[in-house]
């Protein structure tokens, strides 16, 4: 029997659409694809519940001598106990596949394969002997959705959603990011604070998993010396199970990559560079693979006519691994000793640019629900992004805007985010941005500060020369 999950938030839309085609009453094959702990095999069995019955086969976890004999014993067992019949054995998953159907082939039921990279990923016909099961087998039955789920989203992409054999057979696929702000501010009872939040946000991002981990009634200082700074912590050893699970030989390989994202965002010229690896096709696909699987964000910076330019760089948008790599990682012998203790999270050090990046991340993360707050139309967009001006020849003054949106309407809203305190120069200094950026004639400037700052501390200076202004509570309580 399926145990209800509480902190089932942010995913409606997803279950609502998974609903709809199981009403349709014919066989669907549907692909869920992100991170690891962002609520995929969650999203599964809450939808399971829909059915009379719901199994889940997840691959066994990666390890150095591991065959795909191991994997297909592992399937048997789990076929034993579900079905409560005789022991069996497969020699091959054409075999397994064969069986489970003579089991499931007239219920109305789910199935999960989770971690199917794991799952299939020591036989190279894997897929080609699922897609055959499929088409022989698996659709017959009406009542059948069949669910495949992994958090490596590059082996999907190229084993399942881009593999001509599964042309025309996938009737959903769903990858799943960070839940909003306002959705992860759910995993909190109304007695903890704003302020509290933004310091657990700094680690968990939108996670669920992880806002699972935070969502306690210790304070910030309490919980995360228990769950970071500890030897036994959750979130001291995710990072190392992270990508050992899912990249498994290459971990070492894309925790480079990761490690000089940090503190800084990067081009792949500069990343070749720190990695010491060639610039080349294998760079190129690891970059994808992290982006695939919700690390890293790819962003194109745009040209004031809305045209992308040749500039893409690269931005570590997972808030718990760039908290690892700056606090954690550095610390990880004196953690391991008992020897840290952490009384005040402030005290960290670099705290104060560290906090920018990590609320850059949570709007990023929740760009949809910014644009409702600011009521623009996604389909009335030309472009958004960061905006970065260069100094030269013709251009005397370079600056940069966290997010520039450009609509099609001749509008250019001008977003900064301020995590720190806020004093009147700002306004002075945003005006300066403005007066450099080389803007078509006849266009409408728009500016938007968005802040953790409370309203009630904004000068009037601030609060007349911005046309928005956006708190971090708006984003927690507005959907």
């Amino acid at each position: 029997m399926l145990i209800a999950n509480p902190h089932f938030f942010g995913r409606s839309n997803y279950l609502n659409d998974l609903i709809r085609l199981k009403a349709k009453n014919t066989s669907s094959l549907v692909v869920f694809l992100g991170r690891r702990r962002i609520g995929k095999s969650t999203l599964a069995e809450k939808f399971g519940q829909e059915f009379n019955h719901f199994y889940t086969f997840q691959g066994l976890a990666p390890s150095p001598r591991q065959t795909n004999a191991d994997q297909l014993t592992y399937f048997a067992e789990k076929i034993q106990e579900y079905f409560k019949g005789p022991e069996v054995h497969f020699k091959s998953w054409t075999e397994a596949f064969t069986y489970l159907n003579q089991l499931i082939s007239k219920k109305s039921i789910c199935i999960l394969f989770d971690e199917i990279s794991w799952l299939g990923g020591k036989d190279k016909q894997f897929t080609s002997k699922l897609k055959a099961a499929w088409d022989t087998q698996f659709k017959h039955n009406p009542k059948l959705i069949l669910i495949l789920c992994g958090s490596v989203s590059s082996w999907i992409e190229k084993n399942i959603l881009e593999n001509t054999d599964f042309v025309g057979r996938i009737s959903a696929s769903y990858k799943l990011d960070e839940l909003s702000l306002y959705d992860s501010n759910k995993f909190w009872k109304k007695t903890i604070g704003t302020d509290e939040k933004l310091i657990l946000l700094m680690l968990t991002g939108g996670v669920p998993k992880y806002l699972e981990e935070v969502c306690t009634s210790t304070n910030s200082v309490q919980t995360i010396s228990q769950k970071c700074f500890s030897k036994n912590g959750f979130f001291f050893n995710e990072f190392d199970k992270i990508f050992s699970d899912i990249f498994g030989r290459k971990s070492q390989s894309y925790k480079k990559i990761v490690t000089h994202l940090a503190t800084q965002k990067l081009t792949a010229t500069d990343i070749a560079k720190k990695t010491q690896v060639a610039l080349n096709g294998k760079l190129t696909k690891n970059l994808d693979s992290l982006c695939l699987s919700g690390f890293l964000s790819k962003e194109i910076i745009y040209k004031l006519n809305g045209q992308p330019s040749d500039k893409v760089i690269y931005r570590l948008k997972d808030n718990y691994l760039r908290f690892y790599l700056r606090f954690i990682n550095t610390k990880k012998d004196l953690i391991s000793k008992n020897r840290l203790q952490l009384n005040d999270i402030e005290s960290l050090p670099e705290w104060t640019n560290f906090k920018g990046a990590q609320f850059e991340n949570l709007i990023y993360n929740s760009i949809d629900q910014l644009y409702r707050l600011l009521d623009i139309k996604s389909d009335k967009i030309f472009s958004a992004g960061p905006y970065l001006q260069k100094k030269n020849s013709k251009i005397k003054i370079g600056c940069q805007i966290d997010l520039l949106i450009n609509e099609k309407n001749r509008i250019y809203t001008l977003c900064e985010f301020k995590s720190g305190k806020l004093d009147d120069s700002f306004a002075a200094q945003m005006q300066k941005k403005i007066e450099a950026i080389r803007f078509p004639k006849n266009v409408s400037i728009r500016t938007v500060l968005i802040t953790t700052q409370d309203k009630s501390l904004h000068s009037n200076v601030l609060t007349d020369y911005f046309d928005r202004i956006l708190t971090l509570n708006e984003f927690l309580t507005k959907p």
